[in-house]
């Protein structure tokens, strides 16, 4: 699941990955900096991804 987001953003996994019933989750770093990748599974938790995307990150 995490493999093609992965390697689309540079990413290197950096813990163990754990799953709700809402999205999945894992600890990565991009260009050395920690971060987490984020997969929603649910509705709403897409449009905060949308609003993310909108937003530009910020």
């Amino acid at each position: 699941m995490f493999e093609e987001f992965l390697s689309r953003w540079g990413l290197t996994p950096d813990g163990a990955a754990f799953i709700t019933h809402s999205r999945s989750l894992m600890p990565v770093r991009r260009r050395g900096e920690p971060a987490m990748l984020k997969i929603a599974h649910e509705a709403e938790e897409k449009l905060g991804g949308l609003l993310m995307s909108w937003r530009a990150g910020v």
